[in-house]
């Protein structure tokens, strides 16, 4: 299997932008498509049902944002070591 390698330093920066963006954006709309039907199926449920799942819905926003600042940090870090050519350190 090949490996394509793209030099980020050259070429276009919107080019490179959109082939970065795009399978997050794909990634992000099957999450929220999940979400959406998920929502759905606890409401044929009832009112109770879905106030529980609104209830929580902060303690899950909470917790996804302390994962993905953690995931940022991390990726700072590992990304300053390589830099500096440390890879025993990352």
């Amino acid at each position: 299997m090949s490996v394509a390698v793209v030099d980020l330093t050259q070429g276009s920066l919107c080019k490179h932008l959109v082939r970065q963006a795009t399978p997050m954006v794909f990634g992000v709309a099957a999450m929220m498509s999940f979400a959406l039907i998920d929502t759905w199926f606890v409401a044929q449920g009832g009112g109770t049902q879905l106030a529980a799942m609104s209830y929580t819905f902060p303690v899950v926003v909470a917790l996804t944002s302390l994962g993905i600042g953690l995931m940022a940090g991390m990726s700072s870090v590992a990304a300053r070591r390589l830099g500096r050519n440390d890879v025993a350190g990352v």
